[in-house]
């Protein structure tokens, strides 16, 4: 657990980001330990913040309120995070889910909101996945005249996957996506828009 020196050093980093991206900012009057640290707003944008250091001490309850709370408002739920458990760190580049509230990094967070980067990756129970675009997949399948049954042979995954991949009705892994981007030798994973999955993110675990 963060001490509170460390605690406010988080906080402050965590701060500058959304200052240095134009969000308005302001802290709730009961201070720490609520279900939110920090209001960020920008135009139509309203986030309410937890910041954790680590993402599975969250309180089923706290998490309840924080995603109800958001709707009255009609804002988001984020939580920033460094750890899970207490022995790995929070991958950059990676959105994770509790109790269907988005988790980023303090860096995912740097590279959404400053450089304009958003993450391409997300934690599930099966590992981390990736969102493909099935019709250029498809696309460029054909273009090498590949059947679904050679395709999969190639890459190896089954035929059906890849079906499954080409309609966008379940996502890939990231072993995968890398094997098939690799073969193709063209980008097919689809950016997460953090402000618009943030909403559904619970169903990135299913």
């Amino acid at each position: 657990m963060l001490n509170p020196e460390e605690h406010e050093k988080f906080f402050h980093k965590v701060t500058t980001i959304f200052q240095q991206s134009n969000y308005n900012l302001s802290t709730p009057l009961l201070g720490e330990g609520g279900c939110f640290d920090l209001v960020a707003r920008k135009k139509q944008v309203l986030l309410l913040v937890k910041l954790l250091e680590n993402i599975d001490s969250l309180r089923e309850e706290y998490a309840f309120e924080l995603r109800k709370l958001a709707l009255m408002l009609t804002g988001f739920p984020l939580i920033i995070g460094q750890r899970i458990r207490s022995d790995s760190d929070i991958e950059d580049g990676v959105v994770y889910s509790r109790y269907e509230i988005p988790v980023i990094s303090l860096e995912t967070l740097r590279a959404l909101l400053l450089q304009h980067l958003p993450p391409l990756v997300y934690a599930s129970r099966g590992g981390l996945k990736v969102k493909f675009d099935g019709e250029r997949l498809r696309q460029k399948r054909l273009e090498r005249n590949l059947s679904l049954k050679d395709f999969a042979k190639k890459v190896g995954v089954s035929k059906r996957a890849i079906y499954e991949y080409e309609r966008g009705t379940i996502d890939v892994s990231l072993e995968t996506a890398l094997k098939i981007e690799e073969f193709l030798d063209t980008p097919l994973t689809m950016a997460i828009n953090l402000f618009e999955e943030i909403n559904k993110i619970g169903s990135l675990n299913h």
